[in-house]
């Protein structure tokens, strides 16, 4: 098994985040069993603490060395898990585009989909965005994916903030 130097709140940071994945792998695993528990209590977005290591040590009745050995050993195995193409499952796809607009209004819109994902450079228009210097035509500043929990989020940062040569395509 390769070695992570990752530590204990990295470890339960990362592997916490990842509990559906990790069930789904893992879920009938005995040797894993008490720690996804401790995972699916703790819940990120909810600002519960991370429970401290030793009161975790308290909990699963381990030494430090076995805790960190249980952690590695699920980081690893989960690595590998997700190894080869079409394995790790992506439940949902959540579309997001932060506009800024010259008069400084920033608008988030979350989109049902998106046929195409555009890169950055591209121009395009979103009517309904009008502001007292705004034309609705915007440029892709930014293109952000994040990948958590089965879910793809791809963030699109987009500015009607263009160049002197670049707004030739709005005339």
């Amino acid at each position: 098994m390769s070695e992570t130097n990752l530590r204990y709140r990295d470890l339960f940071l990362v592997l916490s985040s990842e509990l559906k994945t990790l069930l789904h792998y893992f879920g009938d695993d005995p040797k894993y069993q008490m720690i996804l528990e401790v995972f699916s209590e703790y819940k990120e977005d909810e600002y519960n603490s991370m429970p401290k290591q030793k009161d975790l040590l308290a909990q699963l009745d381990l030494t430090r060395t076995k805790l960190m050995e249980l952690l590695r050993e699920l980081y690893h195995d989960f690595k590998h898990s997700i190894f080869q193409a079409h394995t790790y499952p992506i439940k949902k796809t959540e579309y997001f585009v932060n506009v800024e607009t010259l008069d400084n209004e920033n608008w988030q819109i979350g989109l049902d989909h998106l046929e195409h994902i555009p890169t950055v450079g591209d121009k395009f228009r979103v009517q309904f965005i009008k502001g007292e210097y705004s034309f609705g035509y915007f440029e892709v500043k930014e293109v952000h994916h994040s990948i958590e929990n089965q879910v793809h989020t791809v963030s699109i940062f987009v500015s009607d903030k263009f160049d002197d040569e670049d707004i030739s395509f709005i005339a």
